[in-house]
């Protein structure tokens, strides 16, 4: 778990050097573009440690206790999540959508949701986070 952080935390300076690779502070869909594969698996793995860690860092909350049901896919590698958020950002539109809405998007495809309900998914993510205005840290 903390290799996969680590790599995460040295990813970090890449996209601090082109704001157009966050929304809102979260990396989105140019920022995954820009990662090779070895950097998006090591990605979704810490995503995946920080959403079974999430529960136990706020001990008799619910808070945080939900996440990992928002982006399971049991029986699902890495790679193959990769390649999944790979065809979302393939829609040059989806480009803002933070990754972690796109892997929200993926674990609906996984799950057998309708293309209807896939499209009204993206276009809901698009319209909001392309209202998002980004600011410079402090």
């Amino acid at each position: 778990m903390r290799g996969a952080f680590l790599v995460l935390l040295a990813a970090i300076p890449m996209f601090a050097a082109d704001a157009d690779f966050e929304t809102g502070s979260l990396v989105n869909g140019r920022g995954w573009a820009s990662m090779n594969r070895d950097m998006k698996v090591s990605y979704l793995h810490a995503v995946y440690d920080c959403a079974q860690v999430a529960p136990m860092l706020t001990p008799g909350s619910k808070q945080g206790s939900g996440i990992m049901s928002t982006i399971d896919m049991e029986g699902t590698t890495f790679d193959e999540m990769s390649k999944a958020i790979d065809s979302f950002y393939g829609e040059s539109l989806n480009g803002r959508v933070p990754i972690i809405f796109g892997l929200q998007w993926v674990k609906m495809k996984h799950d057998g949701a309708s293309t209807t309900a896939l499209e009204q998914k993206a276009a809901t993510f698009r319209a909001f986070f392309n209202a998002v205005k980004n600011t410079p840290p402090q």
